[in-house]
């Protein structure tokens, strides 16, 4: 959704806090991690499972590449 332009992170993390009750949301949980981390997660798994959706890898390359990798900068999705 995020990919598409459908949502931003802000309000798909408000939606996923509200319905599972955590305290961080998707987008907040990959800052944490680092985006060049999560993207290599998601590397690997669409290496072992074709036909997974390719959005999601293509928006983590291209924050990449922009410098936004959370861990280790001063921001990914959010700005801290």
């Amino acid at each position: 959704m995020a990919a598409e332009g459908v949502a931003t992170p802000a309000e798909i993390d408000g939606i996923y806090k509200d319905l599972v009750k955590t305290p961080k949301g998707l987008f907040e949980q990959i800052d944490v991690v680092g985006l060049d981390v999560v993207k290599d997660i998601e590397e690997n798994y669409a290496q072992k499972r074709k036909g997974l959706p390719k959005e999601s890898r293509e928006l983590l390359s291209r924050m990449i590449q922009e410098g936004k990798l959370r861990a280790k900068s001063r921001e990914g999705f959010y700005k801290y």
